[in-house]
């Protein structure tokens, strides 16, 4: 026999699965049942898509763990990633911050430029 308290762990956990109450989940007929199921298993994937698998170090030393995607996390040699980022992302996120430092940078100059020229 389930313990009571045992009992109302497994509803919570129900209940946090579904987003509807244990006791009200089991008045309704099975068609609807099955839908509240089928839309719980499409939320639990669409919250899965945003965890990737990625590698740390290569050959037999790998390490795979699962991080959200766009978490940042160290490789052995230091460098920091991105989990999810293909190549290409990465370099185009490169790209727009030396981008934008060379923006900065311009801007600064020119500021500077015209207050030795006011002066």
């Amino acid at each position: 026999m389930i313990s009571t308290k045992t009992r109302e762990i497994l509803y919570k956990a129900i209940e946090k699965d579904l987003g509807i109450p244990y006791n009200e989940f089991i008045k309704l007929d099975f068609d609807e049942q099955q839908k509240i199921i089928e839309q719980s298993k499409q939320r639990k994937a669409k919250e899965q898509n945003d965890i990737v698998r990625v590698m740390i170090d290569n050959g037999e030393d790998s390490l795979f763990l699962f991080k959200n995607k766009d978490e940042k996390y160290s490789l052995a040699d230091g460098t920091l990633a991105r989990a999810g980022d293909t190549l290409e992302e990465s370099i185009e996120r490169i790209n727009k911050k030396i981008d934008d430092a060379y923006n900065s940078t311009l801007s600064l100059a020119k500021r500077l430029s015209n207050k030795i020229n006011n002066k």
